[in-house]
Order: structure tokens, then C-alpha cells, then sequence
């Protein structure tokens, strides 16, 4: 997409306020990347936050409304006729970051694509910004 768009590492950090450094680690796929920032770059982009995750070949359409994670994985937790218990041991992720989400604080990518593809949804999907 940067080289699509001509831009930069730099340009590209400076356009969605970001600083370089954690830009150039997003792009180098050393870090994961947290849901805001995931939200911030397909909106730049237009595109889907699983076509930024690299989960579709597709860049899909970006929708713009507010994600509603994690309401949407308790949907799917509900539907699964599993407990949370046992989803989050299946996920090898601690029960209790369900608990800290519903607080206010935000997934990494790493941790939306392992989920996503546990449920078999697209990441959209799971943060609520699908149709």
C-alpha cells in the first residue's frame, strides 16, 4: 500500500501520527499492531482491516463506524455453545483479557487475527465494523 500510494515510511507515519519508529516496526511485521491503530490505517487506506492484517488478497472497502469489540466475540462465544474457559484455554490466551477488553483496553492484531481465524470470521467482523 505505501508503495501504491508513493509514500514513505516517513510520510506515511507523519499522515496517520504515528511515529516513525513504530511505523517502520508495523511495516518490518515486528510488532502487532493495537486495534486503534489497525482501525486508523484502514481508514487511511480505505481498505479492510483484514486485507492490513494480511488475512485476505483483497482490499475490500473500509467501513466507517465505530468498532464495537468485543461485543461481537461474545456473539460468537454465545453461538459457539462453548464457555469462555474453554474458548480462551483453545486460544492458549488468558480468560481474563476478555474482562480488561470490556474495560476500555485494546487487542493487538496478533491477538484479533488468532481469534478471527479461531471463529472463522474476518477481524472486521469480530470488532463490529462489518455490514
Amino acid at each position: 500500500l505505501l508503495d501504491e500510494h508513493y509514500l514513505t515510511a516517513v510520510a506515511f507515519a507523519d499522515k496517520i501520527s504515528v511515529s516513525f519508529s513504530i511505523a517502520s516496526e508495523w511495516i518490518r511485521e515486528n510488532t502487532p499492531i493495537k486495534l486503534f491503530n489497525l482501525i486508523k490505517i484502514a481508514s487511511f487506506f480505505g481498505c479492510s482491516v483484514d486485507f492490513i492484517c494480511g488475512r485476505t488478497d483483497t482490499p475490500g472497502e473500509f467501513r466507517s463506524v465505530s468498532p464495537t469489540f468485543p461485543a461481537p466475540l461474545l456473539a460468537l462465544i454465545d453461538k459457539s455453545g462453548k464457555t469462555k474457559a474453554e474458548i480462551f484455554k483453545n486460544l492458549g490466551m488468558n480468560r481474563h483479557a476478555l474482562y480488561d477488553w470490556q474495560k476500555g483496553f485494546v487487542p493487538l492484531s496478533s491477538t484479533l487475527i488468532t481469534i478471527a481465524d479461531y471463529f472463522d470470521v474476518s477481524i472486521d467482523h469480530l470488532i463490529g465494523i462489518d455490514s
